[in-house]
């Protein structure tokens, strides 16, 4: 699609938003508003078409717009064939036992993730330790391996923690509580409604 402007040269508009979508943010931003003037277009309009653009080529930098990254969980496709329960619970809980000092309640509570819609109670695995260098980050890498649907999170908003959880139900692996949880905070509360099925909050 072609356009002239007040001086009668041609313009091709999807020629022009892809050079417009080649430019860096500075020279954009330098150049969108004599752009908008030359395509007829608002200003804002135009930089819908860019941005759209810039996605289509594979241009679009999502740390530049500031809002991080898609959280994204995919589960793993069933095995093929039909397996033992059982068989596979023993070996994981060994696989663990290996690279960590942990009870075999604390090893079932790992694999309790996977059933987790099946129970009405179920308890959080609490990683303590009274100094460093015991085993707390490798227990950490353990779980994001082998928990259903982990999430690491070394901090998090109550917003985004109600958010993932109803959108989601990620195992969350938070890390270095000690220092943004605080007792009766917004963030406690939250933690405190999901050990048993049927809680909710208002939000």
């Amino acid at each position: 699609m072609t356009d002239t402007t007040q001086t009668d040269e041609p313009v091709d508009r999807q020629v022009e938003v892809e050079r417009l979508a080649g430019l860096n943010v500075i020279d954009y931003e330098a150049a969108r508003a004599k752009a908008a003037e030359r395509l007829r277009v608002r200003v804002n309009v135009l930089d819908k078409q860019v941005s759209k653009k810039r996605r289509a080529l594979g241009l679009a930098d999502d740390a530049d717009e500031g809002q991080g990254r898609a959280f994204k969980i995919a589960d793993p496709l069933p095995w093929p064939e039909s397996i033992e329960g059982d068989r596979i619970a023993e070996t994981l809980v060994a696989a663990i036992k290996t690279y960590a000092v942990i009870s075999e309640e604390q090893a079932d509570t790992i694999l309790q993730t996977w059933l987790i819609g099946k129970f009405t109670i179920a308890p959080r695995l609490a990683i303590t330790s009274p100094t460093k260098g015991c085993g707390k980050t490798t227990i950490l890498r353990l779980l994001d391996k082998l928990s259903r649907r982990p999430k690491r999170a070394g901090s998090i908003s109550p917003p985004a923690l109600f958010r993932a959880v109803e959108q989601f139900q990620p195992t969350i692996l938070l890390d270095e509580t000690e220092k943004y949880i605080e007792h009766g905070s917004d963030l406690h509360a939250l933690m405190n409604e999901g050990h048993c099925k049927g809680a909710t909050v208002l939000r």
